[in-house]
């Protein structure tokens, strides 16, 4: 007889989603509108593609390192650092001048 299902509503689950969830949402809600903004501030559809495709594989890269953290440190250290540097990326955003012109 299979075992019954564990609820898996707890509050570290429910935590951990919303956490989750917000730094996700917040990355996917300004990818589309980066293209619009570069080129409205100069940037050639050259240099769009180049940073869009820069992204995106470093994202790859970064998956398979933080794969590799994940097995020697503990997920909460990891995702506090990530969370962190996240924050960071989006105060550099606004205190950091443009890197293109």
């Amino acid at each position: 007889m299979p075992k019954p299902l564990q609820n898996i509503l707890t509050r570290d689950f429910v935590l951990s989603f919303l956490a989750l969830f917000t730094f996700v949402g917040a990355m996917y809600t300004l990818m589309p509108a980066l293209p619009i903004y570069l080129e409205k501030s100069g940037s050639s559809v050259k240099q769009i593609g180049i940073l869009i495709g820069v992204y995106n594989i470093s994202a790859l890269i970064f998956r398979v390192i933080v794969g590799m953290a994940l097995r020697k440190f503990s997920a909460r250290s990891v995702m506090m650092t990530g969370a962190l540097l996240f924050a960071l990326t989006f105060f550099a955003c606004i205190a950091v001048r443009p890197f293109w012109p």
